[in-house]
């Protein structure tokens, strides 16, 4: 019994965080679900949005391919 009490107290916070990340997932997805149509369709702009990138995501004239 100490044995499965110690498992279960290492895991749980484990599955815990696991939960939370479908929740956030799904979330997530029902977000570009319902954004998607309208982005593609020009109903709504990103024009005016402040959208900053990570340095590791923007194109460099100096990358190589």
């Amino acid at each position: 019994k100490p044995l499965i009490e110690q498992f279960d107290h290492i895991v749980a916070p484990l599955f815990k965080t696991i939960e939370a990340m479908l929740k956030a997932n799904a979330q997530l997805k029902a977000a570009r679900t319902a954004l998607l149509p309208r982005l593609i369709s020009g109903k709504l702009t990103v024009d005016k949005l402040d959208i900053r990138f990570p340095p590791s995501t923007i194109w460099s004239e100096q990358a190589t391919i």
